[in-house]
């Protein structure tokens, strides 16, 4: 019985640890900033129900972040204050292939929520 119980826990941890980065993206929590990015991505054909967004800092900070949007394309994210490149994608399965977006530059202020529309722009291939 004494195993049992100690399987038991060793399983509800390793599925707790598991599941909460997933909490954090899904609330958009990457830390504890009172600053961020919250939008919506337009433009992406009718049948993509949910992209990627890539968030990388542009000002030499070492931020590197993919958060996944709602079913309706918005999304939220606590970023520090800085200059941050945003890319919308899709991750591609063959023979589907959409290119990610156009980078855009979005400059977050301290204790600042910036609301942005990301327009699906193709990259060039």
């Amino acid at each position: 019985m004494e195993n049992i119980t100690h399987r038991f826990i060793i399983c509800a941890v390793f599925i707790l640890g598991s599941l909460l980065p997933v909490a954090m993206q899904a609330t958009g929590n990457q830390g504890h900033h009172q600053s961020g990015l919250r939008g919506q991505v337009v433009g992406f054909p009718t049948f993509v129900h949910q992209c990627h967004i890539r968030i990388v800092s542009s000002d030499g900070a070492k931020t590197d972040i993919d958060i996944v949007t709602d079913s309706e394309l918005r999304f939220e994210v606590s970023l520090k204050p800085g200059v941050y490149t945003v890319v919308p994608y899709v991750v591609n399965t063959p023979p589907l292939f959409i290119p990610p977006g156009s980078p855009v530059v979005v400059t977050v202020e301290k204790k600042d929520i910036e609301e942005i529309t990301l327009i699906y722009t193709p990259q060039p291939q």
